[in-house]
């Protein structure tokens, strides 16, 4: 049986691989800042606090063999650029960014034993952004870049690196900050009218893991949103 590790799990969108990785049969390992698991559709959870690097490198050593790595789990402060704390900034690029590395550094001898595919969940933010999000937007910046450079220095262990850089997602962490109207008018700045579903995300997860000659790429998943210029 395959395993993945999906960081973020009880996501919104981390719940939704977990769910479409188990339905196809994947060992699915979960894991989360939270102490228990919402998901019922992990088969192991580890609690890990993806800010520490003593905590994520314990969890990769508990690991005998890994077939895909999803990085979902993803850290949001939204300020302007001079309310940032040190500490906000930082935890920013720990969670989004580094952490993702130090899984590398510390489960490099399983990913080469186990060919593992690495998927990073990015974000639109890496190529088109807003306003008051700018450690957000620029560690997601950062990760697609780093996705590719790991996608080279890993393939000549047979490890792919790819990721994905979803727009405007249906999950309750989207909802929190909408009220109904804002969200529909959020849906209609769309060309198809609507915005995606984490469904969506998951499907993308599984044609990549399925897919062994896609590596060092950035898959977009927008709705066509980046497609149209703001001003028309």
């Amino acid at each position: 049986m395959p395993t993945v590790l999906i960081t973020g799990s009880n996501g919104g969108i981390g719940s939704e691989i977990c769910k479409t990785f188990k339905k196809k049969g994947w060992s699915v390992i979960g894991i989360d800042i939270h102490e228990t698991s919402s998901n019922p559709d992990t088969t192991s959870y580890y609690q890990v606090n993806l800010f520490n690097s003593d905590e994520i490198k314990l969890l990769m050593n508990k690991l005998d063999s890994l077939d895909c790595l999803i990085h979902c789990a993803a850290y949001q402060c939204c300020k302007p650029i001079w309310e940032y704390t040190n500490e906000e900034w930082d935890n920013t690029y720990a969670c989004n960014v580094k952490a993702v590395f130090l899984m590398i550094k510390y489960g490099i001898d399983t990913m080469k034993k186990s060919k593992t595919n690495i998927i990073n969940i990015a974000s639109i933010h890496a190529f088109a952004t807003s306003k008051h999000i700018a450690s957000y937007a620029s560690s997601k910046a950062a990760l697609v870049g780093f996705t590719k450079n790991a996608a080279i220095d890993l393939a000549p262990f047979g490890i792919r690196v790819n990721s994905i850089s979803p727009g405007a997602i249906d999950t309750q962490m989207l909802r929190s900050h909408l009220s109904e109207q804002r969200l529909q008018n959020l849906k209609e700045k769309h060309l198809l009218k609507n915005i995606g579903s984490p469904m969506h995300i998951a499907n993308t997860c599984l044609f990549i893991n399925n897919n062994t000659f896609l590596n060092g790429n950035n898959i977009v998943i927008d709705g066509g949103i980046l497609a149209q210029l703001s001003s028309e």
